[in-house]
């Protein structure tokens, strides 16, 4: 086990120590271990035996940290180095770089001679389990389809158990995760303030939403984007809960009975980073304002093409915006904040990015970014535009125009009707039965 054997290193005086009863073990036991002079009696008149702590083991705090010394000694001895991406290494010469988390590498290589390379060096120190075509990693499935040359990651079962925890009796379908409230155009009233009045939800039920949110954040940011925005909504009510809140998360749930194996589908790119960033003014309570971001791996030769993304990234903005623009462009700079650190991992994963182009609905916000607009900025804003503004300056980013029509990420900072929740869900995740399909927005 990659936790256990390694030598502690560390000096005496800084060294563990373990005590172990052994009243429940008889006295030849004892005996064939060698422990009967070592064995002494506390003041509760149980019998014990300290060990010192000579390699690691579950429990010890410095376990995994000498444990991944350790590793990386031996994977420099064979010419692997960490990149400044932690847990990313490449070898000096060979194409073939991994990723470790934990026990678990997921290696990216070209030829079979480097992978048996690389099973052969950790073979030196530790019993190796390998499987040179990929199929599951951290829990999730993979499945390579080389005649069409995709790649799909699913989480085969995870929405069937949390379906099964909540609600073992099933619950009503719904045909998108929330419900869509529409504006009121024309009305001669003050719109009605976002304030939920209803009855607070019990302890219970309040349990079974932190149950839920746990749940499907993890799945909405790693499998099946299509349930991040409601659970974020959901989070964000979370402390505040009410019946209310409960009837969202039947709704939530409702969808997820309908779209239980969501499934995402990479296929063949020039692997540049292309972003699309959202917001929505006003929409949470206490005048909160959503940001949004797509992230994938485009085409640069084609510019209708949507891949599955890599990162999606719905939440509340932290500052109460004053206007439209203000939280557009907050959310175009949460946006380039991430593809910072994504473009960093790319370019250790050896594919160097061009300035990252940021697609963004308004055009105010584009203009500000680009300097082409000279702004009246409040000081909570004052920030945003000096970092976004030096980051396309040193053409890190392009902040370009899109339609709203044609913004992907419009789905992850608000509710939307059905009509344009199915519109743009296959461009977040697929269910099994469309997963050949390779979403488009029709040409203009």
């Amino acid at each position: 086990d990659f936790y256990l054997g390694t030598p502690v290193t560390l000096p005496l005086s800084q060294r563990q120590f373990i005590r172990i009863d052994v009243d429940s073990y008889s006295p030849a036991v004892l005996a064939r271990l060698s422990l009967l002079p070592f064995i002494r009696s506390g003041k509760n008149g149980k019998r014990s035996v300290i060990f010192r702590i000579d390699q690691t083991m579950y429990g010890l705090k410095d376990a995994g940290k000498l444990s991944n010394l350790r590793l990386v000694s031996l994977l420099s001895e064979f010419g692997f180095r960490e990149t400044a991406t932690p847990c990313l290494f490449r070898h000096l010469s060979r194409p073939i770089s991994f990723v470790l988390v934990v026990d678990d590498f997921g290696i990216k290589y070209q030829n079979r001679d480097d992978y048996d390379y690389l099973i052969s060096c950790l073979s030196r120190l530790y019993h190796v389990k390998s499987n040179p075509i990929a199929s599951k990693f951290l829990g999730f499935a993979l499945s390579h389809n080389r005649a069409q040359r995709t790649l799909s990651l699913s989480y085969p079962g995870y929405v069937d158990a949390l379906l099964l925890r909540l609600r073992p009796h099933g619950v009503k379908p719904a045909a998108s995760p929330a419900v869509y409230h529409p504006p009121v155009y024309g009305s001669s009233t003050p719109q009605s303030a976002t304030t939920d009045n209803s009855p607070p939800a019990s302890a219970a039920q309040k349990k079974e939403l932190e149950i839920a949110i746990g749940y499907l954040l993890y799945y909405g940011r790693c499998v099946d984007g299509r349930f991040l925005t409601a659970t974020c909504a959901l989070a964000s009510a979370q402390s505040t809960a009410t019946l209310a809140t409960m009837a969202d998360l039947d709704r939530l749930l409702g969808f997820a009975s309908v779209h239980r194996h969501g499934v995402k589908v990479f296929r063949p790119s020039t692997m540049t980073l292309d972003v699309l960033s959202d917001a929505s003014f006003l929409s949470r309570p206490n005048a909160g304002s959503v940001a949004g971001s797509f992230h994938h791996l485009a085409r640069s030769n084609d510019p209708a093409f949507f891949n599955a993304p890599i990162s999606l990234h719905s939440t509340r903005i932290p500052v109460v915006c004053s206007s439209v623009q203000e939280a557009e462009y907050g959310g175009t700079f949460a946006a380039a904040k991430i593809a910072v650190e994504e473009r960093k991992v790319l370019s250790d994963f050896g594919y160097p990015q061009p300035p990252t182009t940021i697609h963004c609905d308004n055009e105010v916000a584009v203009g500000l970014a680009n300097q082409t607009i000279k702004p009246k900025m409040s000081k909570s804003c004052d920030m945003r535009f000096h970092w976004l503004q030096e980051r396309v300056r040193r053409l890190q980013f392009r902040v370009q125009h899109v339609r709203g029509l044609s913004n992907v990420s419009d789905y992850l900072t608000k509710s939307l009707p059905v009509s344009r929740h199915k519109v743009l869900a296959p461009f977040i995740a697929l269910d099994p039965s469309t997963a050949h399909i390779s979403p488009r927005f029709p040409s203009s």
